[in-house]
């Protein structure tokens, strides 16, 4: 073997170490990208359970305070003869009162829910926009970003793949010759 040929060898393997390093760095990268794609995934699975818990304790409220204003409706006597019918009248209209301001709180948290997986999971131009202006993530645009970033990386790995391919050739011959000589 002549030193020209010494040194392309020496040069070659290097590189093909540099190659397959790139490629296995280029493999992890890819991995991380999958993981994250099912981590989003997951994520979005319960962002809905918080707006349909604060719904559905909305509609009991409203349920209830409906009944109940109904029941004092039917029940109560146009005149107040005894001690027993306005404490009752008076616990009632208390009772009324909490069930209001509960469910004026329950209303504005199902606003709020409501807005967040809205501008968490919509995909609207509102929900997208609404979600950067609060820096909050949107499932579209993560989801978009991650493909984006699957396919420069699978572009990359053929690439670096298909180089490391065409080196191996002519390092096999010059350590074929290598072990030739000696």
């Amino acid at each position: 073997m002549s030193n020209e040929e010494i040194i392309e060898l020496q040069e070659l393997r290097k590189e093909r170490d540099l190659q397959e390093r790139k490629v296995q760095s280029l493999k992890f990268e890819f991995e991380d990208n999958d993981m994250a794609l099912r981590a989003l995934e997951s994520w979005r699975r319960f962002r809905w359970v918080g707006f349909f818990i604060s719904l559905a304790a909305f509609a009991g409220t409203f349920v209830f305070a409906y009944l109940h204003l109904r029941v004092i409706d039917l029940t109560t006597p146009g005149l107040y003869d005894n001690y027993a019918d306005t404490v009752s009248n008076s616990v009632s209209v208390v009772s009324i009162a909490f069930a209001l301001m509960l469910l004026l709180a329950l209303a504005i948290l199902c606003i709020v829910q409501g807005s967040k997986v809205f501008m968490e999971l919509g995909d609207s131009d509102a929900a997208r926009l609404m979600a950067q202006a609060r820096m909050k993530k949107n499932y579209h645009i993560e989801k978009e970003h991650l493909l984006d970033q699957r396919k420069i990386l699978q572009r990359s790995l053929y690439e670096e793949e298909v180089k490391l391919k065409f080196m191996l050739p002519r390092l096999e011959e010059l350590e074929g010759q290598e072990t030739s000589w000696g």
